[in-house]
């Protein structure tokens, strides 16, 4: 499938080198996936970019990474409707599963399917990290607590009402299915708080008995810890926080992908209707 392209931008790339460079990575996207996906991927690739190249900023980023970010979005897509609706769990299913007495068991696939969700959306997570601002809070590192915690709550919920089992703990399922890297557990939500690593670790604590949650105050808490000298941390700031690092990760990504893999997650209902409707509030 060929398209025309035109340069929205003087003086970069020209239509012929945005078709090679589009062929080119669609061909590299294409060996994440099967090669029924990787051949509809190539053939739809060119007229894709197309569509979507009045979005390209150069200021922000290489026509080479935004290309594959689109394009490895396009192959996700592909590969979801390859497989079927009813082969792939949605990340509410497993929450809204039928209530069952406390000693059924969800289906097997269940899990398996929650899992193959959030490997899509660590990969997203690597492609659009990013480093503070000096002076500012850790807007990708409220993301990464924040997901966890919607995870944590989503989960407790269904495993308070009976609705789930399974061996690990909800802290332990949780971390087992949203890793950090290293450099991830050392960083912290703003200067002089205290490491991600150790916010867990105390916050996990939590979700071991019923109702198996954290509220917002004790995520404030473990945010900035017991120790004289630590930097207060009101539910209104972390509000304020998760808010803001919720806005950044959108708009660094398709709204399909994050409505798909990161809204569920990250809407800052871990803790009630109250937090919810503190979070609602505008940035600040």
């Amino acid at each position: 499938m060929s398209a025309t392209l035109s340069c929205p931008w003087p003086n970069t790339l020209c239509p012929t080198e945005i078709l090679r460079l589009t062929a080119d990575l669609a061909e590299r996207v294409g060996r994440r996936f099967p090669p029924h996906v990787a051949q509809r991927l190539s053939q739809e690739a060119p007229s894709h970019v197309a569509l979507r190249i009045a979005r390209f900023r150069p200021e922000r980023a290489k026509f080479q990474t935004w290309a594959f970010r689109v394009l490895l979005n396009l192959g996700r897509d592909l590969y979801r409707r390859s497989r079927g609706p009813a082969r792939f769990l949605s990340p509410a299913a497993l929450v809204a599963l039928p209530r069952r007495t406390a000693n059924r068991l969800a289906p097997p696939n269940a899990l398996n399917e929650l899992a193959a969700h959030f490997r899509v959306v660590r990969e997203v997570l690597n492609e659009i990290s990013w480093h503070p601002v000096e002076g500012r809070p850790d807007l990708f590192a409220v993301l990464l607590l924040r997901l966890r915690l919607g995870l944590a709550a989503r989960v407790g919920t269904a495993l308070g009402e009976g609705a789930l089992l399974f061996d690990a703990s909800v802290g332990q399922f949780v971390t087992g299915s949203l890793p950090w890297t290293a450099t991830e557990e050392g960083r912290a939500c703003c200067a002089g708080l205290l490491p991600l690593g150790t916010v867990w670790s105390t916050l996990a604590t939590h979700f071991c008995q019923s109702p198996y949650r954290a509220t917002a105050e004790q995520v404030c808490r473990a945010v900035r810890g017991e120790g004289p000298g630590q930097p207060p941390v009101e539910r209104a700031r972390w509000a304020t926080w998760s808010f803001r690092a919720r806005t950044t990760a959108r708009q660094s990504m398709e709204e399909a992908t994050w409505q798909r893999y990161f809204a569920p997650w990250a809407s800052g209902r871990e803790s009630g209707s109250r937090e919810a409707a503190l979070e609602s509030g505008p940035d600040a």
